[in-house]
């Protein structure tokens, strides 16, 4: 976009920029970092990092963050959001998680330049996904309104309209089915109800941005609404409905052939090796926790 830099020159404030990372999730907030420091690197910036549960202190170091908000003992990612967002200064800020890498440049400055240009827009973001569904409306050129609405993948964020939707989502009634909801949906019916954007850049034929994270996900009960009162104890599956049996067998197939595909691949590529490494890690652990079960009945 024409003129975007000397737009960005322009601001008066420095730039918030929030990365978001939780325990036990080192290995991923470094591949992520080392996406992120070029884009970051020209901006006048002010580089916050939220924790949520105990990190390594070198990744920390790192990073090197102006500001570390941290919780100790976790207590979920819409206590880390709201830690976050009550310290961001910036009229607009940079939203990034510990698992998502750029798949070529990008331009903070153009993000900044299309939120300035429409102040009924709580966001825009770099999509995962492409070429863009007909759902995707094309709103001005080479943006379109999101058809999955508000996103945690890497964005740039007004900060005034999405305090109001996290406001939103703290009054709500605790007894209402809210609880058990993801808070991306929920901002997302909101900034529907309330004639907000959220905005999605037109990533052409490939996706902007890749998500690294997949096997290291933390359990969604870390992510749903009902963690602003206490985090469930126990995981919550599909919103607290299990799965059908034929979704169990179906899933058994996917994985026959995923791990078939990776088989093959580790012997060509160092990352295949890497994602076997990891299933067989994985794999390993549960079998340990379900003889541990064992011991304990047994005893």
């Amino acid at each position: 976009m024409k003129g975007t830099h000397l737009f960005y020159q322009a601001m008066n404030s420095i730039l918030d920029v929030i990365i978001f990372t939780c325990e036990a999730r080192e290995h991923l907030l470094k591949r992520a970092w080392a996406a992120y420091a070029p884009v970051l690197g020209p901006l006048h910036h002010r580089r916050i990092l939220a924790i949520d549960g105990g990190v390594d202190h070198r990744v920390i170091d790192l990073i090197h963050p102006n500001i570390v908000v941290q919780n100790v003992q976790r207590r979920g990612y819409i206590s880390s959001i709201l830690n976050a967002l009550a310290l961001v200064q910036s009229e607009y800020f940079v939203w990034l998680e510990d698992d998502w890498i750029f798949n070529g440049p990008v331009r903070i400055e153009d993000a900044l330049a299309v939120l300035d240009q429409n102040p009924s827009w709580v966001q825009v973001r770099w999509s995962k996904e492409a070429p863009l569904t007909a759902a995707d409306v094309a709103l001005i050129p080479g943006v379109h309104c999101s058809a999955d609405g508000f996103s945690a993948n890497p964005s740039v964020c007004r900060t005034e309209l999405l305090r109001e939707g996290f406001k939103f989502l703290q009054e709500e009634p605790k007894g209402s089915s809210l609880g058990i909801d993801a808070f991306e949906n929920v901002l997302t019916r909101w900034s529907r109800t309330h004639r907000r954007v959220c905005a999605v850049f037109d990533p052409g034929d490939k996706p902007a941005v890749s998500h690294i994270g997949y096997l290291e996900s933390s359990g969604r009960q870390w992510h749903m609404t009902a963690s602003l009162e206490a985090v469930p104890q126990e995981h919550i599956p599909n919103a607290g409905i299990p799965p059908a049996l034929w979704r169990r067998f179906w899933m058994v197939w996917k994985l026959m052939r995923a791990f078939a595909s990776v088989g093959l691949r580790q012997f060509f590529s160092e990352a295949a090796y890497d994602l076997a490494f990891r299933i067989m890690a994985t794999v390993k652990t549960l079998s340990g926790k379900r003889a541990g079960r064992g011991d304990r009945t047994t005893s």
